[in-house]
């Protein structure tokens, strides 16, 4: 019951609030309805290679510790992209995880605007979950049986008319 009751949460709050608000100076935004998305897709993806679909988006502790990676990879320039697992040790010796980074200089409006639209969140979803299932070690950990728990992460900035979003995906399906 809880489960159903938490992921009809995401899908109401993921369809009922419509854009979110961005900062144009480079601070970074969180937003659970684009984390949401983004778990939306990969069960889409996993429907369609006959798995079943992902349980559980965590949203308690192992998501504060995702967000310390995302945080960090939030910082860093490019060159510097921190692939380390685990910032807290919590997931020592784990290894399914997915981080991913994007970089825009023009998707519309959000560049300018301070507000994301659904249909821009659905892309930045969309992107991120197409880019793990192209790359094969990406795409096993997305679309691997035993996974039923994930904490997935991302940060928005946009400053000097770039967008840039940082993703973590971790599953915790163990914990």
């Amino acid at each position: 019951m809880k489960k159903s009751v938490l992921i009809f949460i995401l899908i109401y709050a993921t369809s009922v609030f419509g854009q979110i608000k961005v900062n144009l100076d480079g601070t970074p935004i969180k937003s659970i309805k684009l984390d949401s998305l983004i778990f939306m897709e990969i069960n889409k993806y996993r429907l369609t290679v006959n798995k079943p679909s992902l349980k559980i988006f965590d949203t308690t502790e192992l998501r504060k510790t995702s967000y310390r990676l995302t945080d960090r990879n939030t910082i860093l320039s490019n060159s510097n992209f921190d692939h380390t697992r685990d910032p807290d040790l919590r997931f020592k010796g784990y290894s399914s995880e997915c981080i991913f980074m994007f970089e825009k200089y023009s998707i519309g409006n959000p560049l300018t605007d301070t507000e994301l639209t659904d249909s821009e969140l659905e892309f930045l979803a969309k992107t991120t979950v197409q880019a793990w299932i192209d790359s094969p070690n990406h795409n096993y950990i997305i679309s691997a049986n035993y996974i039923k728990r994930v904490a997935i992460t991302s940060t928005v900035t946009i400053k000097d008319n770039r967008l840039r979003l940082i993703v973590s995906y971790h599953d915790i399906s163990g914990f």
